[in-house]
């Protein structure tokens, strides 16, 4: 078994797509606070979104079923076979697309109005991380949106690698986004945090 989250193996391994990958559904608060933040920070009717580190693909389904957006949508993940059990989850939902990427490799330049992810940069320790948020933040339209949820407890084991509230506020400010709190929960969920940030421009 392969611990440490890093490694791009990890995430292949069996038991980990038997749990983690079996996780169809998103839990209805993150949902309904994702739906929010659209709705107040005026996401347009066709915007272009990523969701990064899709996994199953949980929170694209949710997008288009419960949230009823349009959407053209990108989910992406490091590993290729929660795309392959994403691909199965979102049959039949019309623009969508799925491709196994790792997220320090991605190249995308000012693409997407909407850049989403939940539960993943966690699990990324410092030096990627310093890898892929400038990534994000090139991905990212003038005027596009960053929305995210991740935890504030930084635990003693390689599973989460993390600081509090301010500290991730901090971390993407000084990649040159702009935090804001309108449509931004202020509570938390589980040691968990929700985020949103703007990139300048328009």
């Amino acid at each position: 078994m392969i611990e440490d989250q890093d490694d791009r193996g990890y995430w292949e391994q069996k038991k980990v797509l038997e749990t983690t990958g079996t996780n169809l559904e998103p839990e209805g608060i993150i949902v309904d606070w994702l739906n929010m933040a659209t709705k107040v920070n005026r996401i347009k009717d066709n915007a272009r979104v990523l969701d990064l580190g899709c996994g199953p693909g949980r929170f694209i389904k949710a997008m288009r079923v419960y949230m009823k957006k349009d959407w053209s949508i990108l989910g992406i993940d490091g590993s290729g076979g929660m795309i392959r059990i994403a691909k199965k989850n979102l049959e039949g939902l019309r623009r969508i697309g799925l491709k196994h990427i790792n997220a320090s490799d991605m190249e995308f330049k000012e693409e997407f109005d909407l850049v989403w992810h939940c539960t993943v940069l966690q699990h990324i320790s410092g030096k990627n991380k310093r890898i892929i948020i400038p990534k994000i933040v090139d991905a990212l339209k003038p005027g596009g949106f960053l929305m995210f949820f991740e935890g504030t407890r930084e635990e003693n084991d390689n599973l989460f690698k993390v600081g509090p509230r301010e500290w991730w506020i901090k971390l993407f400010q000084d990649a040159g986004l702009v935090h804001t709190t309108n449509g931004e929960p202020q509570e938390s969920h589980n040691g968990h945090c929700f985020y949103i940030f703007k990139k300048d421009g328009i």
